[in-house]
C-alpha cells in the first residue's frame, strides 16, 4: 500500500504516464473532443468518423465493440434506431498531455431541467494520438431528481488556469485524499486537505467536511476493505480528474475483473492547495467480461505513482 513518504518521494517522477507522449497541443485535442460530441453524439453523422477516430480504436465500455465503424455500428444499432436519441452537453473539458476528459449531461433533446428525466450524467476519456481518438474509457449513472445536498450533478466551480507546478502539487493533494482519506481510512488526514465548507455534487453526500466524514464512516462499517486504486489523474489549471477501481475485498487487489467492485470519475476542484468542490460519476457495477475483451481500467496512460 502506497504511503504519503513514498508519495512525496518519488512526486518528481510517479505524476507522468508509463510511457509519457510528447507534450500534446491540448486544446487542439480538447476541440477534437468537442468535434465528436457536436458531429457524432448529437449530429449523428457517421460520414465523418474516420476524421476524428482511429480506425482501430481501443474501447474500454464493456458494451462496445473496438473500432470506428463498429462504434458507428453500435450506437445506431442499440440507440438511433430505436429511437433513443439523447443531446450530449459537455459541462467540463478537462486535458493533459495526450488525454481530455469530458463531464457531460445526456438527456432528450430541449430538456434543459438538470433535475429532469431521463438524463445521465457520463464521464469519458479519450486518448488521442496523431489527431485522432486511440483510446476510451468511459462511466456513467442515471441523474437523481434530487441530492442530500441541494446541489445537481452539473453546477458549480469555474475552471482556471494554473502553472505547472501547482498542478502537479494539486495531484498529490489529491492522491492523499484517496490513500489516506479512503485507503487507509484516516478521517483526521481530510482535515488538511479538504475545505469544512466543501461543495459537494454526488447526490448522495452532504455539504460539508462533517458531512464527508459521516459518509466515508458508515461506509467504512459497511466495506472495511475497500480499497481506491487511482489509474489516471488529469490536472488542468485548478480541476484534478482521477478514474479510479474500487474494490471491496482485500483480496481482488489488482483484478480488473473482480465482482463486486466499481468504477468513478472524481473531478475535484482546488483552491490554494484544498479540495473545495467535488463531482463524481460512478458505478459499482462493474463486469466480469466486456465485448471487446478489455476492462474499464487496463490501456495507455496509466499512472506509476507506487
Amino acid at each position: 500500500m502506497m504511503n504519503l513518504t513514498r508519495i512525496t518521494a518519488i512526486c518528481a517522477t510517479s505524476l507522468i504516464p508509463l510511457a509519457a507522449p510528447a507534450l500534446a497541443d491540448e486544446a487542439a485535442n480538447k476541440a477534437l473532443v468537442e468535434r465528436v460530441f457536436e458531429e457524432f453524439y448529437n449530429g449523428r453523422n457517421v460520414d465523418t468518423l474516420t476524421e476524428y477516430m482511429a480506425e482501430d480504436l481501443i474501447q474500454h465500455n464493456p458494451l462496445e465493440p473496438d473500432g470506428a465503424k463498429e462504434l458507428a455500428e453500435f450506437f445506431e444499432a442499440e440507440f438511433w434506431s430505436k429511437g433513443l436519441i439523447m443531446n450530449a452537453e459537455i459541462i467540463r473539458i478537462v486535458a493533459e498531455d495526450d488525454l481530455v476528459f469530458t463531464q457531460s449531461r445526456w438527456a432528450p433533446p430541449g430538456m434543459d431541467d438538470p433535475w429532469g428525466q431521463p438524463s445521465f450524467a457520463i464521464g469519458d476519456i479519450y486518448r488521442i494520438e496523431d489527431g485522432k481518438l486511440v483510446e476510451h474509457w468511459d462511466v456513467g449513472q442515471p441523474v437523481p431528481e434530487s441530492s442530500v445536498n441541494g446541489n445537481t450533478m452539473f453546477e458549480g466551480g469555474i475552471w482556471h488556469a494554473e502553472p505547472e507546478e501547482v498542478e502537479e502539487a494539486n495531484k498529490l493533494v489529491v492522491l492523499k485524499y484517496f490513500e489516506e482519506g479512503i485507503n487507509n481510512q484516516n478521517l483526521d488526514a481530510l482535515d488538511d486537505i479538504v475545505a469544512e465548507d466543501w461543495i459537494a455534487h454526488n447526490p448522495m453526500e452532504p455539504n460539508g467536511l462533517a458531512g464527508l466524514k459521516a459518509v466515508f464512516g458508515g461506509f467504512f462499517e459497511q466495506t472495511p476493505e475497500v480499497h481506491a486504486d487511482v489509474k489516471r489523474l488529469i490536472a488542468d489549471g485548478n480541476l484534478v480528474v482521477a478514474h479510479n477501481h474500487y474494490t471491496i475485498n482485500k483480496a481482488d487487489r489488482g483484478n480488473d475483473w473482480a465482482q463486486p467492485a466499481g468504477a468513478t470519475f472524481d473531478i475535484f476542484r482546488i483552491e490554494d492547495g484544498v479540495i473545495v468542490e467535488h463531482w463524481d460519476i460512478g458505478t459499482r457495477d462493474v463486469p466480469a467480461s466486456s465485448v471487446s475483451g478489455h476492462s474499464m481500467f487496463d490501456g495507455g496512460a496509466l499512472y506509476n505513482y507506487r
